[in-house]
């Protein structure tokens, strides 16, 4: 890799909109041809503009340019010849602002904005944010002119951000208002980033504060933590601090297991004592963790410049002595147009999502099972003794999200569901699929799909799961875990976390969310 710019660098994100429906309609091999063109035509704009390519994976770019201009100049061009090759419609999001490095990679602010921006965006479409506006106004290149667009708001940041359109001379330049949808867990925002934009909306106030009346006296948890609800009280009575931006979290009989992603590392909570007694590193990002009695199984996206660029690996790993019994390596074709890479298991049964295929592991050996049990994009998969449920969100407006079960024995797809616009995520129990999605919580029939409830709720849900007596939701936008009843389906208790959730678990009467 060029040496990063440093200073004030102009950061750049694509990707592709609608790449999981191309895919469909193209087939696999005709796709892939398609992505490696889409590659190489970007790679030739971002270079002779003196960009540097931070990472990629999939359908998607994240490059640094040392000026705006160069920026903008690399944006247009690339959709000039995007448009020429006229099937693949990229979204293209540009912030300028203060560079910080940490291990040799971007982090802060500056890149949460630049990703954030670049959301919302539709294909086709390039977006600037006011501060890249000002820097390149009075100097942009041939052809090139800027389009105000108003104040929208942008996920994870608390103001309204004013973008700019850049019109390209020959190219469309009217688009559909795009909604800024909650993404899937993208490997450049790093926990750094996230935390400062936590650290900003909260200030510099204390993170545990404590109350008299409160059943415990904890009404905040902190930041990389995770919180602890009694399911009998309905409240707050501990927290264990963990690693860096801790996200995804599962429970089986010997602990918890929490994934941190911005520091690459799983750790392993004993749940009686809320020790962290184990961590395990791995080479590249966590992404992650699905537990059973006999294996805790962990997925990763491998870093750019290891061997095997492009690869998720599979980790198993031994509950009882916390040691990594084998590891799998998931080819790159499995990889793109990632969205997310999760896994789900129960007893003998290991699913494995890598963004475009769903593979069955052999939970032995944690070899691939072939065929792809499933091809197509994944936000969350959950899993019981008769079937695989995976959910997959909606890639624009007009769109709906998906809920499909899958049979365990036969392998075949039984039904697909329409379960709303966003990132729906699945949890089975009380003979149901329970989806949380933006602005509800649906319960499905497990075995038929038909939707038995629909719970509204003044939120987004980020993870959902089933234990304790109950359904439990983290509502990432309201900083608040939600306890629904199965027998009324209906929200009876909403507990209160003072910071954003992430995962969430049930083990022994008690709830474990994370919070970053």
């Amino acid at each position: 890799m060029a040496d990063l710019p440093t200073g004030t660098v102009t950061f750049l994100f694509t990707d592709i909109e609608g790449s999981t429906r191309l895919l469909h309609e193209r087939g696999r091999e005709a796709y892939r041809m398609l992505l490696d063109e889409h590659r190489r035509l970007l790679r030739a704009a971002f270079e002779a503009a003196n960009g540097v390519e931070i990472d990629t994976q999939g359908d998607a770019f994240f490059v640094a340019f040392p000026r705006a201009r160069m920026a903008v100049a690399a944006a247009a061009a690339a959709q000039r010849e995007l448009a020429a090759l006229g099937e693949v419609k990229v979204r293209m999001g540009i912030h300028t602002g203060e560079a910080e490095l940490a291990d040799g990679r971007y982090v802060g602010l500056a890149v949460v904005r630049a990703q954030r921006i670049c959301s919302a965006a539709r294909g086709g479409q390039v977006l600037l944010s006011t501060t890249t506006r000002d820097v390149v106004e009075d100097d942009l290149p041939a052809g090139v002119r800027l389009r105000e667009l108003g104040r929208i708001r942008l996920k994870d940041l608390e103001r309204r951000e004013l973008l700019f359109q850049l019109d390209i001379d020959g190219l469309p330049t009217s688009f559909p208002r795009r909604k800024a949808a909650p993404q899937g867990r993208r490997w450049w925002l790093t926990a750094l980033a996230v935390a400062a934009v936590a650290a900003l909306a909260l200030g510099s106030a204390a993170l545990i504060s404590r109350q008299d009346g409160s059943p415990s006296g904890l009404t905040r948890v902190d930041v990389n933590a995770v919180g602890v609800i009694d399911a009998e009280r309905n409240a707050l009575v501990d927290q264990v601090t963990v690693g860096l931006r801790p996200t995804r979290i599962a429970a089986e009989p010997h602990g918890l297991w929490v994934v941190n992603e911005g520091d690459g590392t799983v750790s392993r909570v004993n749940a009686q004592t809320l020790a962290v007694t184990r961590t395990i590193s791995t080479p590249g990002s966590t992404l992650d963790v699905a537990a059973s009695a006999d294996a805790v199984w962990v997925v990763g996206q491998q870093r750019r410049g290891n061997a095997g660029k492009g690869t998720a690996l599979v980790y198993r790993i031994a509950p009882a002595d916390a040691l990594v019994t084998n590891t799998t390596v998931i080819p790159s074709l499995a990889l793109q147009g990632i969205i997310v890479t999760n896994v789900a298991t129960v007893g003998q049964s290991v699913w494995v999502s890598g963004g475009l295929e769903v593979v069955r592991l052999r939970p032995a050996t944690g070899a691939i099972a072939e065929p792809p049990v499933w091809e197509g994009g994944a936000s969350d998969l959950a899993a019981d003794q008769s079937s695989l449920w995976i959910a997959q969100g909606a890639e624009d407006e007009v769109d709906a999200g998906r809920a499909t079960r899958i049979d365990e024995a036969t392998g075949t797809v039984t039904v697909t569901v329409p379960v709303g616009n966003g990132t729906p995520h699945v949890a089975l129990g009380y003979g149901a699929a329970w989806i949380g999605i933006e602005g509800s919580v649906k319960r499905l029939d497990a075995t038929s799909g038909v939707t038995m409830a629909t719970i509204p709720i003044d939120g987004i849900v980020s993870d959902i799961t089933v234990g304790a007596d109950a359904v439990w939701a983290a509502d990432s936008s309201n900083g608040t875990v939600l306890r629904i009843d199965p027998k009324t389906n209906e929200v009876v208790e909403t507990i209160r976390l003072g910071n954003r959730p992430d995962g969430i678990a049930a083990l022994d009467g008690k709830v474990y969310v994370t919070v970053y």
